[in-house]
């Protein structure tokens, strides 16, 4: 794959080693420079949420100064990327070049196991610069596999392994268990591919029934074509929707064996992709191209009234989109159970800030990019948010952020499993229970976690309505006067419940229903946590008092679904 590029000699084998172990030996460093950080962050009780906030900040700020350090250039991914330009012979004659980096690298949200996503901007479009590229971002690829040997196989997509491109399900069976996941490129999954090579040949399937009657998998469609090696008009033609690419008269071109064939609506197919691409950050190269491509992203949003409201719709449905996938939710169902770190608790945040800066059109427009705190405080700036409800945000981030970074460290790499308590383990072989120690990262102070709660549960009601219509000018109006933070005895007493924490749960709830005496949900609630924890006196007293309130309120006794449930409840308890 790499004919036509000027190869220079390579290094001897003694000087190759000993640079690949020193990496591996500054990875190490940095994961146990994080190790320290935590303990100190972990030994912080919720009353010192300040320092703790602060702390994790930092602690975000080391790890991604290590692998991009815009000061003095010496990031791990500089070196390597230094590497591949010298062992590749350079960049050809006349390339300007910038490479920018997506994710959690441009979110300044980096983890020393974190994957890879980048992309590269060229100043003309030229196929000789687009192979150099190609062939650059394979060399990195093979290098940062062998160099650190965190890249799980099933992540590359191998044809016989993992044939992601097929998109059959039955071509899809490997599962790497030696390798932990942890520094390595954005993996060949079809909505992943963040990378220069991007995504190709890949397929959708669907069920169908046979003519022997059963159901099976078919191809019905394919899966658009993408290469993150562009110019800045290229790259920012992904911001583009069908009519506005129509508007502006901009015709189809090849270029080589590249066909501009993409441009069309990638926001209803790559909608991740497409919001992805708007928050960049240098890693290496042109700073002007960086910048020519964020004022194209910014124009092409700003060309009208009609375009910036799209751009708006875009953010909102993503936001609305996001907030229902990864909502906290309290409730019977949810008591105890295991919580994914990412998709549970970090996710949430996140998804919130970065929708809502894109909302608002707040970019990068400094140098080396915008952060994910720098976005809170822009926001507390503009008057978006209140003061006091910015402060709670980052309070929310940095837990999520903290408890993130924890579970990584704890299993060694991009197992997301935590939980707040031990299960019992007596029935399982001391093998089993090895397995489920390291797969687990258990947290005893909870604190924390309710703190979060109590920000993000009022957040994801006021972001339900600032996605609806109706509600929309009065959901702007809260998060600028409200401090996004509510521990009332409901709210408290279901977030103890939630993790298993009966006794202070029943507490909460009670003062509850002193408040609101008719509440039929506190009641359910109550009369649940009363059953479970073995209170049957006062859950027979709860359950006769929801009854009556039921009874009182009900049109049709013999159609009242939740009159037949609650009588159902009080023979339970008899």
């Amino acid at each position: 794959p790499f004919d036509h590029v000027r190869v220079k000699k390579q290094d001897t084998y003694e000087d190759h080693a000993g640079r690949v172990s020193q990496y591996r030996q500054e990875l190490e460093t940095l994961k146990s420079t994080v190790e320290e950080r935590l303990t100190q962050i972990n030994n912080l009780t919720i009353e010192d949420i300040g320092e703790r906030t602060r702390l994790t900040r930092e602690m975000y700020e080391k790890s991604q100064s290590f692998f991009l350090d815009h000061e003095s250039g010496t990031g791990i991914l500089q070196k390597l990327m230094r590497e591949c330009h010298d062992e590749l012979g350079g960049v050809p004659d006349g390339c300007e070049y910038a490479i920018t980096g997506f994710g959690s690298l441009a979110l300044g949200t980096m983890t020393p196991w974190s994957d890879l996503e980048f992309g590269v901007l060229i100043g003309e479009d030229r196929e000789e610069y687009r192979e150099y590229f190609r062939n650059f971002s394979q060399l990195l690829q093979v290098k940062v596999i062998n160099y650190f040997r965190e890249t799980p196989l099933r992540s590359m997509g191998i044809e016989p392994l993992n044939d992601f491109r097929s998109g059959m399900e039955e071509r899809d069976w490997f599962w790497d268990e030696v390798l932990s996941s942890g520094f390595s490129f954005d993996g060949a999954h079809w909505h992943a591919c963040k990378l220069p090579l991007g995504r190709q040949s890949y397929k959708i399937t669907g069920k169908v029934i046979g003519d022997n009657g059963r159901e099976q998998e078919v191809v019905v469609g394919e899966r658009k074509d993408f290469e993150l090696i562009r110019t800045p008009e290229e790259m920012a033609n992904f911001q583009l929707s069908s009519r506005e690419r129509e508007d502006s008269g901009e015709e189809k071109k090849e270029v080589g064996d590249y066909i501009e064939r993409q441009e069309d609506e990638w926001f209803t197919t790559d909608r991740h992709l497409v919001q992805g691409l708007k928050t960049v950050t240098l890693i290496e190269g042109s700073i002007d191209l960086v910048s020519r491509y964020r004022a194209l992203v910014r124009e092409k949003e700003d060309r009208g009234d009609e375009t910036r409201q799209v751009s708006k719709a875009r953010a909102m449905e993503l936001l609305q989109e996001d907030t229902d996938k990864f909502q906290l939710k309290l409730g019977e169902e949810e008591e105890g159970k295991l919580i994914d770190v990412k998709k549970g608790i970090y996710r949430l945040g996140d998804r919130v800030v970065v929708s809502l800066a894109n909302y608002y059109g707040i970019g990068a427009d400094e140098e080396v990019g915008i952060t994910v705190w720098q976005m809170i405080e822009k926001m507390e700036e503009g008057g978006i948010l209140s003061s006091d409800g910015a402060n709670h945000l980052r309070e929310a981030i940095a837990i999520s952020g903290a408890l993130r970074m924890s579970t990584y460290h704890h299993n060694r790499g991009q197992f997301e499993t935590m939980s707040t308590y031990e299960p019992a383990t007596g029935h399982l072989s001391e093998s089993e229970r090895e397995i489920l120690r390291e797969k687990t990262f258990y947290i005893n102070d909870t604190g924390v976690l309710h703190h979060f709660y109590y920000v993000m549960l009022p957040l994801q009601i006021i972001i339900a309505g600032f996605c609806n219509e109706e509600s929309h000018d009065m959901a702007e109006i809260v998060l600028k006067i409200y401090n996004l933070f509510d521990d009332d005895s409901y709210n408290r007493g279901m977030v103890y419940a939630r993790f298993l924490e009966y006794r202070e749960g029943m507490r909460y709830l009670e003062e509850a229903s002193k408040e609101k005496e008719n509440d039929m949900q506190i009641l359910q609630d109550l009369y649940m946590l009363y059953s479970k924890a073995g209170y049957i006196e006062e859950a027979l007293e709860t359950g006769k008092k929801l009854t009556a309130l039921i009874l009182s309120q009900s049109a049709d006794v013999s159609e009242d679904k939740k009159l037949a449930s609650s009588y159902n409840n009080l023979a339970n308890i008899y």
